[in-house]
């Protein structure tokens, strides 16, 4: 079984003052790729935030999976649900507006 939910990557303009240069990883993203996701289970603001990256070896943070899609993630792995994340598209990157945003699909998947 199989269910998609689509999102936009959270926090993509934050992280420079971390040493994070997600606005430029954003930018190296196409259409169709797949991301990764890791938890951060000690995150203060929320328990349950999962982090998003353009590389598997979660070296490249991109920002984070909506709040609200997190916490279904967390609480359907649970039971055996399974995810992945990938890229449908990326915005932004114009003159009125420079800074890029990028929407994506969260795969939801389950053996029967």
């Amino acid at each position: 079984m199989e269910r998609r939910m689509k999102g936009k990557i959270h926090g993509v303009t934050l992280g420079e003052d971390q040493g994070e240069h997600r606005q430029e990883n954003v930018k190296t993203l196409l259409s169709g790729q797949q991301i990764f996701g890791k938890r951060e289970e000690d995150n203060p603001f929320d328990s349950s935030a999962i982090k998003l990256y353009a590389d598997e070896a979660c070296t490249l943070p991109l920002g984070y999976v909506p709040r609200e899609i997190a916490k279904i993630i967390v609480e359907q792995s649970k039971f055996g649900w399974t995810y992945a994340y990938e890229v449908t598209e990326v915005t932004g990157g114009s003159p009125g507006k420079p800074s890029r945003g990028c929407n994506i699909d969260v795969i939801a998947r389950k053996d029967d």
